[in-house]
């Protein structure tokens, strides 16, 4: 399902980003497209650590915590620093932030429409193709 998240949050932010440019011009398409990537980097980072969370040893859940923290303190530098300097307008940068919400809703009503139409019984979020 991260996938179809992901994939979700390219798509979003490519059109967003490009209904961006022809509305506002290049610094409102800027802004979507770093908020989108930084979305988009995000999730595959935070799938990446849950992942290898739950396949890993017990032993390794201390120093998954760990990169998970400091994870959140790059990715709080980052925002931080692309808003305080003025690097992004902060309005379109947010509209890319916000691939996450869009891509999750749409991915849920797909999995939803997916499942009533199942006969057989629920598949799950992973059966979902595309």
């Amino acid at each position: 399902m991260i996938k179809q998240v992901a994939a979700g949050i390219a798509g979003y932010t490519v059109v967003i980003g490009l209904l961006g440019l022809l509305l506002f011009g290049l610094e409102a398409m800027g802004g979507i497209l770093v908020g989108g990537a930084l979305t988009y980097f995000n999730i595959l980072w935070i799938s990446s650590l849950v992942k290898r969370l739950l396949e890993g040893e017990a032993s390794s859940r201390g120093l998954l915590a760990v990169k998970f923290g400091l994870k959140q303190l790059l990715l709080f530098a980052i925002v931080g620093v692309l808003v305080a300097l003025k690097l992004v307008a902060v309005i379109p940068f947010l509209i890319g932030i916000s691939s996450l919400i869009v891509s999750v809703f749409v991915v849920g009503v797909r999995w939803q429409s997916h499942s009533q139409t199942q006969s057989a019984g629920d598949d799950g979020p992973d059966s979902l193709s595309g």
